[in-house]
This record gives structure tokens, sequence and C-alpha cells, in this order.
């Protein structure tokens, strides 16, 4: 019994030192968070709101309960420090490299500048970075990618210069999201890039590269969702077998660079692609048909190339499309008939081609566009009648048709269109009067100069229920008759009025000092 009863009190004194410890070890864990904090919060020099200034304070609460500061359940240590937005201003202490429990932290949207302290690559347990939308200057710590568990970087909109480290890119990486873009880095892009398979987004828009081939081993990563290259200078092709390894893809934006050559016809192997931009580049040949095998299609952007050939009729299988540019192309040929099929398309833009012919009646007919740009081509003819059509102009906000060889009456039903805000029809042939565009309340911006209008100046009386019409150019229309005194009532916000060589008779007096007449 004795031997029982001196087993048990063994036992207790054991435990209640045991709990000594971990209190102490706690407390001691907890105490160096909170010392990395208050040397955190010691290097801000600006805290417009007195976020950390009336907060984070040891009278107040706890460092757990400081605003932005979150804590695991178990060690009560700092797991995820969140400051994003807070326009707080100074650098990052070295300090915050003790806080050995932290998964996420997120300063984005301030105003940090400096360096990167080397002492953040002591956080092995962080997953997610983000120091985006600050000025932080200096190289990017190559140490960044012997972070085992770092999983989404955030480096992006800052004055970042020096290289990638390739060390981002070794074959251990967890990395799904790597964004840079808006930095100042140089040199090329690195090969190492395409060594491992987690990668989902890679964003290295709008930098200084030095022009440089091709990564193409990013083609052959069969896990990649997202390839972002935007504005990295890379001058080369794309290889033809690109879509062979990375059928799941989602995302290509490689706009704004120096690739040439022509669209691998094994484009359609990147099944799952939505958003497809390759503009601003120097491709050439006519757009892959193949393309229209790309059904989850959303946003296609080929744009300021060297394209030659027509429309692919295959692309009326793109029912998903929300948004089409092809302009500044050298493309020939009608708009296909088959078009009319993109029900869900609300942007069009064909403009500066050599595309002819007349204009369907089912491009008016789309009635989710809101923005239709046909300007510089060679359509020719009348606009559709409105005899037998069902014309959905309601959503339309934009309408450019200028630059044509387009003729005949303008049609009335465009003043159907409530929404439009901007209506370009100059430098064509378009004959007959002005039709009355008051129920255009929204029409900011009027331009039908260079053609061959007629009559009087009464569709001037109409225009003055637009209250926020800003330009109106008429200039080189053979109108004639006296300007109506209802000018004076146009829009108050009118800055540019054109109306030189349109045979203006009678006496014309200054009513707003800002118009210009000539």
């Amino acid at each position: 019994m004795e031997n029982s009863c001196f087993f048990i009190v063994v036992v207790i004194l054991l435990l209640l030192k045991c709990t000594t410890l971990c209190s102490g070890r706690n407390f001691f864990n907890s105490s160096t968070d909170e010392d990395a904090l208050l040397a955190f919060k010691a290097t801000i020099t600006s805290d417009p709101h007195g976020i950390l200034a009336n907060n984070w304070s040891t009278n107040n609460a706890p460092v757990c309960y400081w605003i932005g500061v979150s804590c695991g359940i178990k060690h009560r240590r700092v797991t995820s420090l969140n400051l994003s937005g807070f326009h707080l201003r100074g650098t990052v202490a070295p300090h915050l490299g003790n806080l050995t429990f932290l998964r996420s932290l997120d300063i984005s949207f301030n105003n940090f500048t400096d360096i990167i302290p080397d002492k953040l690559c002591n956080l092995l347990r962080l997953k997610e970075i983000n120091v985006g939308i600050n000025s932080f200057t200096g190289e990017i710590p190559s140490c960044i990618g012997t972070l085992p568990e770092l999983q989404h970087i955030h480096l992006n909109n800052n004055n970042f210069t020096g290289s990638i480290p390739p060390s981002l890119f070794n074959s251990t990486s967890k990395l799904l999201t790597l964004d840079m873009g808006y930095n100042f880095l140089r040199g090329n892009i690195p090969h190492e890039i395409g060594n491992f398979s987690s990668l989902e987004t890679l964003n290295l828009q709008y930098n200084h590269f030095i022009a440089g081939s091709m990564p193409y081993g990013i083609f052959k990563v069969s896990s990649i969702r997202a390839i972002n290259l935007r504005g990295c200078s890379l001058s080369s092709t794309l290889p033809n077998d690109m879509c062979n390894n990375i059928p799941r893809l989602k995302t290509l934006y490689l706009s704004a660079n120096q690739l040439f050559g022509q669209i691998p016809p094994n484009i359609y192997k990147c099944r799952d692609l939505e958003d497809l931009r390759l503009s601003f580049n120097h491709f050439d040949g006519n757009i892959p048909s193949e393309i229209g095998s790309l059904v989850n299609l959303k946003i296609l952007l080929l744009g300021n190339n060297s394209f030659g050939g027509g429309i692919p009729k295959q692309f009326g299988n793109l029912t998903s499309l929300n948004y089409l540019y092809l302009n500044g192309n050298n493309l020939t040929g009608e708009l296909p008939q088959e078009l009319s099929s993109l029900a869900y398309l609300e942007t069009l833009v064909v403009g500066n081609n050599a595309l002819s012919g007349s204009i369907p009646s089912f491009m008016f007919n789309i009635s989710t566009l809101k923005l239709m740009d046909l300007h510089f081509n060679h359509f020719s003819g009348i606009l559709p009648s409105t005899i037998g059509m069902g014309f959905s102009l309601l959503n339309l906000e934009e309408l450019y048709l200028g630059g044509n060889r387009l003729m005949g009456p303008i049609p009335s039903y465009i003043t159907n269109a409530s929404k439009l805000t901007l209506l370009d029809m100059s430098v064509n042939s378009f004959s007959g009067s002005v039709p009355n565009f008051g129920n255009l309340r929204l029409l900011q911006d009027l331009r039908f100069w260079e053609n061959n209008l007629i009559g009087d100046w009464g569709f001037l009386s109409s225009l003055t229920n637009c209250r926020y019409l800003r330009v109106l150019q008429i200039s080189r229309n053979p109108f004639n008759g006296v300007l109506p005194a209802s000018i004076g009532n146009l829009s108050t916000s009118l800055q540019d009025f054109k109306a030189a060589e349109c045979n203006i008779t009678g006496v014309f007096f200054l009513f707003h000092d800002f118009y210009k007449l000539y």
C-alpha cells in the first residue's frame, strides 16, 4: 500500500513538473513571437489608421488577439500575419524570421520599401507570401526557393531588380503560384521553370527580361494550369507539341512578346483552355481552325499580330466565348455566318484588317454584344434593313464602323440602342439625312464626319437630350442652312465640336468658350 502511495506521489510530481516546463516553453515561444511583432511595429514609419499603434500593445491583449494576427490552437504560436491594405509605410524587420510557426504572410497593398530580408527564409512552415503592390527594391532572395512548404509567391507590382532565382524551381518545389509581374527583373527566364509539375499560375508580365527563347520545358509540365509570360520579350516560335503534355491548361498568357511563326495546330489538345492571349506578337500565317475545338474558351485575344487569311468558321463552335479580339492583323474575307452562334459574346473587335463584303444582319442580333468594332476594314454596301429583322441592340454600348466603304442611309434602328455611349460612322459614304439621336441619352461620343449626309441641321436639336455628350464630329458633310438656336442647349459637357466644310450659313455665335468649331 505504501509503495502504491509513493508511486502515485511521484507521478503527480512528474506531471506538475511537466506542466511547468510546458507552460514555460509556451510562454517563451509566445514571447518570441511578441518580440518579433513589436520589432516589426518599430520599423513602421506611417500607420495612418492607427491600427498597430492602438492595438499592438502588451497592455491591450495577448499577441494572438492583435489585429491581423492569427495563432494556432495547440501551441498558441503565430501562424498567420495579414496586414493587407492597411496603408502602412516602412521596412520589413528581419525579426519576422523568428515567427517560425508562420504559414501565411500577407503585407500586400501597402507602402513598404527597401529589401526583403534574407531572414524570412527561416520560415520553414511558410506556405504563402504576398508582398505585392508595395515599393520593395533589390533582388529577390534566392533562399526563398529553399522553403519546403511554399506554394504561393506574390511579388508583383514592386521595384525588384536582378534575375529570377533558379532555386525557385528546384525539383522538390510545391509551388502553385508565382506572380512577379510589374517589376524590373532582367535576364532570361530560367529553363528550370519546366522542372516541376505543381505550377498552376505563372505571371511574369511587364518586366524587362532580355529577349530570349521560350522556355519550352514549361510545356512539358502535365499538371500546369496557367502560363502567363506576357510582356517578357520572349523571341521564338511556339513548340509544335506544346499542348501534348498540358491538356488541362486553363490560361495561357503570352501577349506582348516577340513571338513569331504560326500557332501550332495541336492547340486543340489544350482542351480545357478558357483564356488564350497571344496579342501583340509577330505571329503570322492563318489562324488555325483547330482553335474552334476549344469549346471552353471565354477569352480569345489574337490582336496585333500578322495573321492572314479569313476568320475560321469553326469559331462558331466557341459558344462560351465572351471576348474576341482579332484586330490589327491582315485578315481578309467576310464575317462568317457561324459567328451568329456566339450567344454570349460581349466584345467583338476586328478593326484594322482587310475584311470585306457587307456587314451581315446577324451582327445586329447578338443581344449580348456591348462593344462591336469593325472600323478600318473594307466593308461595303448598306447596313441591314429593319424589315423582317429582330434587332437586339439594347446592350450595345460602343459601335465602331468608321473607315469602311459603307453607303446608304443610317438605319433608324440604331437609335434603339439606348445604352450606346459611342457611335463612330465616320469616313464612309452614308447618305440621306441624320436620324433623330435623342433617344440615346447616354451618348458621349458621336462621329459621322466625312460622309455624304445632307439635309438641314434639325438633328442638332435632338442631341440636346444627350446630356453627357462630349465629342460631336460632323465635318465634311454637305449639310445646308442655318444652325438652329437650339445649338446653345447642347450638353455643357461638350468639349469637341467639329463641323468644318458643312456649308454653314447665317450668323454663328460662340455659345461655350470650350467648344471647338473647325
